[in-house]
């Protein structure tokens, strides 16, 4: 993305799609074989690319002749497009990725108890809660939406804007955007006799 920028141009993710043009063939089919098939043709062979393109440039054009170029994709096709950020401007200062039952809650519930901190993660709105990481899951660029929507949400008087998410300690490429992020990471470990017993009792309690 630092490349990208340096030439001031805008970096996008490429999903490649095969078109239905073939109205004979879907007018002679039935309907319940021809859904299934629609299904089996819009989804082309091709993986999903990233590219960077000018600004004054028509993106759409130009995955299309990037996607041509593959020799397994299937004629005709489309695209479409998403329009890629960086993850180091979403608006996150430390994450807890602890292990669960280690203590992240208690943990989560003191800080969040500094009227400059917000914990994502912890605290339960009417939106509904929302991940830094989740929903851009193995992606290293992020779309520009969701680091506007995470950053909308997140303006505020705070001076600190952290989240817990026990999971992310277990998932190497969550591990690896946090370090990029350069965000701080607050790791609590326990007594492995002790986390077992702790799960063992919430299980049953349920």
């Amino acid at each position: 993305s630092d490349a990208c920028r340096r030439i001031d141009g805008v970096l996008w993710r490429v999903a490649v799609l095969s078109l239905l043009n073939d109205t004979a063939w879907l007018q002679s089919t039935s309907a319940p074989v021809a859904a299934t098939r629609i299904r089996d043709r819009t989804t082309n062979g091709s993986v999903p690319f990233t590219m960077c393109t000018p600004r004054d440039c028509n993106p759409r054009q130009e995955a299309l002749k990037v996607a041509t170029r593959d020799p397994h994709v299937r004629q005709p096709l489309d695209v479409t497009l998403q329009e890629l950020d960086d993850w180091r401007n979403l608006r996150l200062d430390f994450v807890i990725p602890g292990m669960a039952k280690a203590g992240t809650t208690w943990l989560a519930r003191e800080l969040s108890l500094h009227k400059s901190i917000y914990i994502s993660g912890f605290r339960f709105d009417d939106q509904g809660e929302e991940f830094p990481l989740d929903s851009e899951m193995l992606a290293y660029w992020p779309s520009r939406q969701h680091v506007k929507r995470w950053n909308d949400r997140h303006k505020s008087n705070w001076t600190a804007v952290g989240a817990k998410q026990p999971g992310y300690l277990q998932k190497p490429w969550a591990m690896q955007v946090l370090r990029y992020m350069e965000a701080k990471l607050v790791v609590l470990v326990r007594s492995p006799v002790d986390l077992c017993y702790s799960l063992y009792l919430d299980a049953f309690r349920r």
